[in-house]
C-alpha cells in the first residue's frame, strides 16, 4: 500500500475535484426554475380568424392557463400584401410586363420611368388606401433614409419606389422548358420577387391595440436593416418608450440582431432596461439558429440569455399524432425542450390537424398547457416567466487538476498491468501535467475538448481491459457458485462498470460546464469518435487479454501478441462475413441513430414507449442501455461463471455500449446535470431487473442441458 501511497493519492484528488465540479455546476442551473409561453400575434390571428371568437377573447382564456405574452412582428410590404390591404408591388424589370401598366400608375411616376435611366432592381408600391401609404410612409421615414424612397401621387392614388440592389432580386428554382415531344429546351430561372418586399415597415397600431386591451404582456420583435442599423435601433427604442413596454427579453428577426454591426450600443440599451438576449433554438433541435452579431451580444452581456423554442408547423401539426387524443406529442415536445436542453421560453402558435387547418377549440389548448404545468412542476419549474443562469466558466486549475487525477489513475492501472518501477511513473505523471498546463494557457478551448474527448475514450478503454480480466479470471477459476451467488456478483460487477462511465460523464460535464455550452453556443463535437473508438479498442484488449481462439486452460499463459496476428490472419468463412457485415450495419445504425440529425428515425412502438416513460419518470432512461448495455454485462458475467466461452466475446461486445451511452449521456452538455444523473441510474436499475431475468432463463437453459447429458451419459454406462 505504501508504495502506491502517490497514486491513491492522485485518486482521491481526482475523486474530489470531480464532487467540486459537480457540486459547482449543479449551482449554476439550481436558478433555471421558470419557463414562459410567448404567443405569436399572427399565427393566433390567422387562428382566430377561423374560430368563433376573436383574438382578444383568444389571449384572455389563453392568459388563464399560465401564458404570459404576446410578441407582434413588424409588418413588411409581403405581410402586408398577405393579410388582404390593397397593395401591389412590382420589381421594375418586370412592370410593362403589363401592356397598360402606365394606365395604372400616378402619371409622375410614368413621366419618371419613361424619362429616367432607371434601375431594373427597383421595387415600385401602388395602393389607392390613405392610411396605408401613411403607415407605409411613417415606416419608411422612421427606420430609412430619404434617398431610400421616392413618393409619387395623384388622383387618390400613390406610388413609392424603393432603392434596390441587383443582390435583391430573388429568383425561383432552376427548371426546365421542353418542346411537345418532350425534349428538354432550356434551362430557366426568372426574378419573382426582392428582398426589398420583405424590409420592415414598423408596428401595427391596430395589433399592439389589441394585446394592450388583453391581459397578457407585449412584447415586441426586434429587426434589422443593414443599411440603416442605427435607425433602426433608435426606432424599437421609440416604441418600447411610447408604448411604456417594459420588455425582458428580445426576440430577433431575420438574419442578425438589432443594429447590427453596431453590438456595443446595442449591449448598452439592453443592461440598461435590463433585456436579455434571446437565442432561437434550430429545427433539429440542436444549437441555435444563426444571427449575425447574436454570440457577441450573449458574451458582451455575460451570457445571460434566454433559450427559445420555436412551435414550427411540423411540431404544430403533431396534434392527434402517433394515436393521441389531443396535443400529447406537441407537449412531449415542449416538455423535452425545458426539461432536457435548457429551454426557457416558449415561441407558441396554435395547434394544426394538417398544413391549413387549425384547432380551434378552446378546450383542446386549456388541457393541453394544464397537463404541462403538472409534468413541469414535478421537476420544480412553473410557468411564471423566463429564468436564466449565473455566467459560468471554469478557471485553468480546475481541468488542470482533473488531468493530473486522470494521469495517476492510468499510471496506477498500468502499473498493476506491468509493474514497472514507481520512478518512471511519477516522471510520466510529472512531464504529462506540465504537457497539459501548456496546452491550457495556449489553446483553453481545444484543451478543455481533447480533455473530454480523451476521458470518453480512456473510460471505454478501462472498462474494456476490466471486463476482459473479469471474465479470464472467472474461466481460470471455474468456481461452482449457486445461481443466486452469482447474481449477486453480476450486480455487483455492473454496477462497478457501469460507476467507471458515470464517473468519466461527471468529468466531461463539469469540464465542459462554461456558459457557452449551458446555452448551446458551442457543443461538444466527439462524441461520435468517443462511441467508435472504445469498441476497436475493446477487440484489441480481449483478444490480447482472453486471447484468440484458445481453450480455457491456456487462459493461464497471459497476454500474447501473436494473438493479435492470428487475428488479422485468420481463414475468413462466408459465415463469419455475414456476421461481420450483419454487425457494421448494427453498428452504423447505433452510431447514426445517437444525435437529432440522423436519417434513421424511431419505430412508432418506440417512440410511444418513450413518451410513455418520460411521464412516468424523473428521467427517461435510455432504451439501448437498460435493453441491450446492462443486460449483457450481467450475461457475459454469467457466461464466464459458467464456462460458456462462446458467449463471452459477444456480449462483452454488447457491453461496451454501457460505456459509450452513459458517457454520451453526459456529453449533452445542455440537459441538466441532474437529469443525466437520473436517467444513467434509471436505466442501470431497469437493466439489472432485465438482466436478472435472462440470466435465470439462461440458467434454467444451462440445467435442462446439463440434466439432458447426464442422462445420455448414464445411458451410454
Amino acid at each position: 500500500m505504501k508504495k502506491n501511497i502517490v497514486y491513491v493519492l492522485l485518486i482521491l484528488l481526482l475523486i474530489g475535484t470531480i464532487i467540486y465540479g459537480v457540486v459547482d455546476r449543479l449551482s449554476v442551473e439550481k436558478d433555471l426554475k421558470n419557463v414562459e409561453i410567448v404567443l405569436d400575434y399572427n399565427a393566433f390571428n390567422e387562428m382566430a380568424r377561423d374560430s368563433e371568437h376573436d383574438i382578444i377573447w383568444w389571449f384572455d382564456f389563453l392568459s388563464e392557463s399560465g401564458v404570459k405574452a404576446v410578441s407582434v412582428e413588424e409588418e413588411s410590404i409581403k405581410s402586408l400584401i398577405k393579410e388582404g390591404n390593397a397593395l401591389e408591388s412590382t420589381m421594375l424589370m418586370n412592370l410593362k410586363n403589363d401592356a397598360f401598366w402606365f394606365e395604372r400608375y400616378p402619371q409622375s411616376f410614368v413621366d419618371y420611368i419613361n424619362q429616367e435611366d432607371y434601375d431594373n432592381s427597383d421595387v415600385v408600391i401602388l395602393s389607392a388606401d390613405k392610411e396605408l401609404k401613411n403607415f407605409i410612409l411613417n415606416g419608411l421615414k422612421n427606420k430609412y433614409e430619404e434617398s431610400f424612397y421616392k413618393v409619387f401621387e395623384e388622383n387618390n392614388k400613390f406610388a413609392i419606389l424603393l432603392d434596390g440592389q441587383k443582390d435583391d432580386v430573388l429568383y425561383n428554382k432552376k427548371h426546365k422548358l421542353f418542346n411537345e415531344k418532350g425534349k428538354g429546351f432550356r434551362e430557366v430561372s426568372e426574378p419573382i420577387s426582392s428582398k426589398l418586399e420583405y424590409y420592415k415597415l414598423g408596428f401595427s397600431e391596430e395589433k399592439i391595440s389589441n394585446v394592450k386591451k388583453s391581459k397578457l404582456k407585449l412584447n415586441l420583435r426586434a429587426s434589422n436593416n443593414k443599411l440603416f442599423p442605427k435607425k433602426q435601433l433608435q426606432y424599437y427604442k421609440n416604441m418600447l418608450s411610447k408604448y411604456n413596454i417594459k420588455e425582458d427579453y428580445m426576440i430577433f428577426t431575420g438574419k442578425e440582431v438589432l443594429s447590427y454591426p453596431h453590438i456595443d450600443e446595442l449591449k448598452e440599451y439592453m443592461q440598461e432596461h435590463n433585456i436579455i438576449p434571446a437565442l432561437i433554438e434550430t429545427q433539429v433541435q440542436r444549437s441555435n439558429i444563426d444571427q449575425r452579431g447574436l454570440n457577441e451580444l450573449v458574451e458582451k452581456m455575460d451570457y445571460q440569455a434566454v433559450r427559445v423554442l420555436p412551435i414550427v408547423p411540423y411540431i404544430q401539426e403533431r396534434f392527434k399524432y402517433y394515436g393521441y387524443k389531443g396535443a400529447e406529442e406537441v407537449e412531449n415536445v415542449i416538455f423535452r425542450g425545458v426539461i432536457e436542453r435548457n429551454i426557457r421560453l416558449i415561441y407558441f402558435r396554435p395547434f394544426l390537424y394538417n398544413k391549413r387547418v387549425y384547432v380551434t377549440d378552446p378546450n383542446e389548448y386549456k388541457i393541453s398547457f394544464e397537463r404541462l404545468k403538472n409534468r413541469l412542476l414535478k421537476h420544480n419549474i412553473e410557468m411564471t416567466g423566463i429564468s436564466t443562469m449565473k455566467n459560468h466558466f471554469n478557471s485553468i486549475y480546475y481541468p488542470l487538476l482533473i488531468s493530473i487525477g486522470i494521469l495517476g489513475l492510468i499510471t496506477f492501472i498500468f502499473k498493476l498491468l506491468f509493474d514497472f518501477k514507481n520512478i518512471y511513473g511519477y516522471l510520466f505523471i510529472v512531464l504529462g501535467s506540465v504537457f497539459v498546463f501548456v496546452a491550457l494557457k495556449v489553446s483553453m478551448r481545444l484543451s478543455l475538448i481533447l480533455l473530454s474527448l480523451g476521458t470518453a475514450i480512456i473510460s471505454g478503454f478501462i472498462g474494456s481491459i476490466v471486463i476482459s480480466i473479469y471474465a479470464k479470471n472467472i474461466l481460470i477459476r471455474k468456481t461452482d457458485y449457486s445461481f443466486t451467488k452469482i447474481t449477486i456478483r453480476n450486480i455487483l460487477f455492473t454496477i462497478s462498470m457501469a460507476l467507471i462511465p458515470l464517473i468519466s460523464g461527471l468529468i466531461i460535464a463539469s469540464v465542459l460546464s462554461g456558459s457557452d455550452y449551458l446555452l448551446e453556443i458551442t457543443f461538444y463535437r466527439g462524441v461520435k469518435l468517443s462511441e467508435m473508438l472504445p469498441l476497436l479498442l475493446f477487440v484489441i484488449s480481449y483478444v490480447l487479454i482472453l486471447g484468440f481462439n484458445r481453450d480455457i486452460s491456456e487462459l493461464k499463459h497471459g497476454m500474447k501478441l501473436k494473438d493479435i496476428v492470428d487475428m488479422l490472419t485468420a481463414n475468413v468463412k462466408l459465415f463469419h462475413m455475414i456476421l461481420g457485415a450483419i454487425a457494421a450495419v448494427a453498428l452504423i445504425v447505433y452510431v447514426a441513430r445517437s444525435g437529432h440529425e440522423s436519417g434513421i428515425e424511431p419505430m412508432r412502438l418506440e417512440i410511444l414507449f418513450r413518451n410513455l416513460m418520460e411521464t412516468k419518470l424523473i428521467a427517461r432512461p435510455r432504451l439501448k442501455e437498460f435493453l441491450i448495455a446492462i443486460p449483457s454485462l450481467m450475461i457475459l458475467s454469467y457466461s464466464a461463471y459458467r464456462g460458456i466461452k462462446a458467449f463471452i466475446f459477444v456480449f462483452s461486445f454488447a457491453s461496451m455500449i454501457t460505456f459509450t451511452s452513459i458517457v454520451n449521456t453526459f456529453c449533452h452538455l445542455r440537459t441538466p446535470l441532474y437529469i443525466s444523473i437520473a436517467r444513467t441510474f434509471i436505466g442501470l436499475g431497469f437493466g439489472i431487473i432485465i438482466g436478472v431475468i435472462l440470466t435465470g432463463i439462461l440458467e434454467i437453459i444451462v440445467r435442462l442441458i446439463n440434466k439432458i447429458k447426464s442422462k445420455k451419459e448414464l445411458e451410454l454406462r
